[in-house]
């Protein structure tokens, strides 16, 4: 009898362990499995059974050329970055197979994170995966758990948490995942948007603090302001001019050879106009204030200026920003450009 019920029971664990591998091999976390597994065995075929390759890189396209859009809408103008975005849905096609065939490429590879793939120009290499991943600290030592699993029917959200070494912060990417019956397909990134606002962030903070005491030598070395806005036309009218008297004093005690400033335009509203760059060789001596005349031709295409042209003086309000000095024995000081440029 005791050897009776001994084998019922090891029947009863032998069928449960089944019916729970059997459920476990139709979760989320198996085919996430499935797909290292598959990049390890340089596995393609099942690989592509659970990652929709196309639709990630669809969507992948989307969320970087959105971000890009946004990020120079100002500098381009509304007319501007709609032309951009439209030509950005003409070579999306190409950009989406780029993507495609590095990601099989990788997994023929056996790696992800590192492939001697080279694109055709040197424009397209910032489309390379590693690139794309590296940028936002998604590298493969970085990752560290399976964070959360969020079931809604047939589509599920995984996200996958790692640690970006340069901030030391914690990034979920989050993954969405569809049951296609029996197993579970990768269809999309879906906070890759917000993983790079969110990097992108980080980065411009990290950037202000280096920026800070550059930016405070240089305020107390020159000071620089618009006191007059003229208009001017050709003989003919063809043409029309803007020009800008700039009073520019040097606080400092060497000679200020030249200047690079950023000069933001905006109305008594506070709508921003235009922005103004600025380059000039000055030659000023310690403690010497000068009135600088830069002229500009107005482009009949460039609605900004044409509304700076047409702005009445009283109406306009200027932010003035030097970024560079150049002084007269070689000494330089500058603000960094960009966070890439950091040391």
């Amino acid at each position: 009898m005791k050897k009776s019920v001994g084998v019922i029971l090891l029947g009863i664990i032998i069928i449960g362990g089944t019916i729970a591998y059997w459920q476990w091999t139709k979760t989320p976390k198996y085919s996430l499995n499935q797909i290292i597994n598959s990049v390890e065995d340089r596995d393609v075929t099942t690989f592509q059974k659970h990652v929709d390759v196309n639709s990630v890189a669809s969507r992948l396209v989307d969320d970087l050329s959105g971000q890009i859009f946004s990020e120079s809408n100002d500098e381009l103008g509304e007319f501007g970055s709609a032309m951009g975005e439209g030509l950005m849905q003409l070579i999306k096609p190409r950009l989406v197979a780029l993507i495609e065939e590095q990601t099989l490429r990788y997994v023929e590879r056996g790696t992800l994170w590192d492939s001697d793939f080279e694109l055709e120009s040197d424009g397209d290499q910032d489309l390379k995966v590693d690139n794309i991943t590296d940028g936002i600290g998604l590298e493969q030592e970085n990752y560290q758990d399976v964070d959360y699993v969020r079931k809604d029917g047939k589509t599920a959200y995984v996200g996958l948490k790692f640690q970006h070494g340069e901030f030391d912060e914690s990034i979920t990417l989050e993954i969405m995942m569809r049951d296609l019956g029996g197993y579970w397909q990768v269809a999309e990134l879906s906070n890759m948007k917000d993983i790079i606002e969110k990097i992108n962030r980080l980065e411009t903070e990290q950037l202000a603090e280096a920026n800070a005491p550059i930016q405070e030598e240089i305020d107390n070395a020159v000071q620089i302001a618009v006191t007059k806005k003229s208009t001017s036309e050709s003989d003919w009218g063809y043409s029309r001019f803007i020009e800008l008297t700039f009073e520019i004093e040097n606080r400092s005690n060497n000679q200020i050879e030249s200047i690079e400033a950023l000069v933001e335009v905006r109305n008594t509203n506070g709508e921003k106009i235009t922005d103004i760059r600025v380059a000039d060789r000055l030659n000023i001596q310690p403690n010497e204030q000068v009135d600088k005349v830069l002229e500009s031709e107005v482009n009949m295409f460039d609605a900004s200026m044409t509304e700076l042209y047409e702005t009445e003086e009283s109406d306009l309000e200027y932010s003035i920003k030097v970024n560079k000095i150049t002084f007269g024995n070689g000494e330089e000081l500058q603000v960094y450009d960009s966070y890439s440029d950091l040391p």
